[in-house]
């Protein structure tokens, strides 16, 4: 199957409801964790929480998941039980009950040259002192000049960390697709193998790296988005 010219924005069933992003979530909790348990480098809010942003495609949206908590939903659950102060901004806003804090901004079928157009605004409502960063899915399904993915994600992190307010970018691989499609695996495989040399060349973002924790058969709602389990 050759899904070119599908998004990553189109709600599937959910035939059950269990903890949404687990994988994701216990991942980027785990980088998270790292950097907010050095508070002392960090210069946050007044509050004393730190104001994380949550920003990419519909896997940070939440699509494939039960109303659309996606990975946030046990990244929330884990940060909040190991005691940490912080505050998920952004101006969209969904997600399930156990989510109290739904801000972010995830977008269904966003490229990376689309949430950079977006980036500079969303940044001057809600200035982060963390960000997450997960994208690069739909620049796959959409074939969008992908030997130049590296070097256009490079201008978008750039972007980020030229906000006065972004001390870190956690920067998220891309999981696999569960799809009959071997030249877009390849693409993610080699989008993937290019991001640590992107990351080298900044010293302010983390490279975490999800891909090998997600298994395709078991993980994915309907090919390309992320189930309650991945």
């Amino acid at each position: 199957m050759d899904p070119r010219g599908k998004t990553m924005g189109t709600p599937s069933r959910i035939a059950h409801r269990s903890l949404a992003g687990l994988l994701v979530g216990l991942v980027l909790a785990a980088s998270l964790s790292l950097v907010m348990g050095a508070q002392g480098q960090l210069h946050v809010s007044a509050t004393g929480a730190t104001r994380i942003m949550a920003a990419g495609d519909s896997n940070t949206l939440g699509v494939g998941t039960p109303d659309f908590g996606g990975y946030r939903v046990s990244l929330y659950q884990i940060l909040s039980g190991r005691g940490f102060a912080f505050d998920m901004v952004g101006t969209q806003w969904n997600g399930p009950a156990e989510l109290p804090d739904k801000a972010h901004e995830g977008y269904g079928g966003y490229t990376i040259d689309d949430l950079a157009a977006i980036m500079p605004d969303k940044l001057n409502q809600n200035p982060p002192d963390l960000m997450l960063l997960m994208i690069g899915s739909n620049d796959v399904t959409k074939s969008v000049d992908m030997p130049n993915a590296p070097t256009r994600l490079g201008h978008l992190l750039d972007m980020i960390l030229a906000s006065p307010s972004v001390q870190r970018v956690i920067l998220s691989t891309i999981p696999p697709f569960n799809l009959d499609w071997p030249e877009g695996q390849q693409a993610i495989r080699d989008y993937n193998a290019a991001l640590p040399g992107v990351v080298g060349a900044r010293p302010h973002v983390t490279l975490v790296d999800v891909y090998p924790q997600i298994d395709p058969a078991t993980d994915m709602a309907d090919g390309v988005h992320l189930n309650p389990n991945g």
